[in-house]
């Protein structure tokens, strides 16, 4: 009995069929991946605005809003518009367990101040920076936030004693007080590439915004 072996029409539609199927394994592959990506770019997002919105609720609902000022910046973003990256300064205590830290009435001896800010590079970087200058009690915000204590180097500031990043990809960071109210109005915009879109060319960033109204003390 003679064996046939395939023809070569029948070879040619095994390897069309074969690069068909290949095609579509690796389409889906990359689909994954980049759903994947996306994926782990939204929890690293929400995780840097969790973080940053916690530590600045803290600072600020026990902060003096009379003592607390800001400095208004902007740049242009990677397409061109005008972004936020104010700074914010906040009066502090260095113990706020120790009797030694409040005058008769109960009220804060303030003997330090905390600024927050993001960096102008793209992605910006939220830090927060923690200063102690001579004078203390302090009884007015602190003299000449500005340009001296914004830095993108940290290191570069003026007087600064602990550094902390709070988020690596800030896009937007809007500041503005409320003394009327004794709040503080905070709008934080994240963004973060994320490579080209499943099953398509586009470029889609992940983003992540928040806006909200911090009560200050008196």
């Amino acid at each position: 009995m003679t064996r046939r072996g395939f023809s070569l029409l029948e070879a040619t539609v095994g390897l069309a069929l074969f690069a068909v199927l290949s095609l579509l394994v690796f389409a889906m592959f990359t689909s994954g991946v980049r759903s994947t990506n996306l994926v782990y770019l939204r929890h690293t997002l929400q995780g840097d605005l969790s973080r940053s919105l916690g530590r600045l609720q803290v600072d600020a609902r026990r902060a003096s809003a009379n003592l607390a000022v800001t400095s208004s910046r902007q740049i242009a973003n990677l397409e061109g518009n005008l972004v936020h990256r104010d700074g914010l300064c906040l009066p502090d205590l260095k113990d706020w367990s120790a009797a030694s830290s409040y005058d008769a009435n109960a009220r804060p001896l303030w003997d330090q101040y905390i600024t927050y800010y993001p960096t102008t590079i793209a992605p910006g970087r939220l830090m927060r920076q923690l200063y102690r200058p001579a004078g203390a009690p302090y009884q007015a915000p602190m003299t000449g936030f500005g340009p001296a204590f914004l830095n993108d180097d940290p290191t570069a500031n003026v007087g600064n004693l602990q550094t902390q990043v709070l988020a690596e990809d800030v896009e937007d960071f809007l500041v503005t007080t409320d003394l009327a109210n004794q709040s503080l109005l905070v709008t934080i915009l994240l963004r973060k590439r994320g490579g080209r879109a499943p099953g398509g060319s586009r470029i889609q960033d992940e983003r992540l915004q928040t806006s909200t109204r911090i009560k200050m003390g008196n």
